[in-house]
């Protein structure tokens, strides 16, 4: 469970310094946030199927 919670830090803070850089477009924030959103949901999701 630890590794997952790992992933979903790593991937919050990814997002966070994506959204940072001046350079990138709204609509590239967007989809970025979206995706990492559906991809924490899914690996809490999968949290609850794992049996330690």
């Amino acid at each position: 469970m630890e590794c997952i919670d790992n992933i979903i830090r790593a991937a919050y803070s990814a997002l966070i310094d994506f959204e940072k850089r001046a350079e990138v477009n709204r609509e590239a924030m967007v989809a970025v946030g979206n995706a990492v959103r559906f991809l924490v949901a899914d690996l809490e999701s999968a949290k609850g199927l794992i049996k330690v």
